[in-house]
């Protein structure tokens, strides 16, 4: 796990995802030598910025 996963602010959260959605997410996650969480993590900050952008 990366030192940002492991932070004092970080809170760990579960969740279910589609077991399709799972393994593209591991083979993404050994193409770019990066960790499940840090892909997660990205993806909800790319989406989060999408709906800024839009104004709510």
């Amino acid at each position: 796990m990366s030192q940002e996963a492991q932070g004092p602010d970080r809170k760990a959260y579960g969740l279910r995802l589609d077991q399709g959605l799972m393994k593209e997410l591991k083979y993404l996650g050994v193409d770019q030598d990066r960790n499940m969480n840090d892909l997660v993590e990205e993806a909800i900050k790319d989406l989060l910025k999408k709906y800024k952008k839009k104004g709510k």
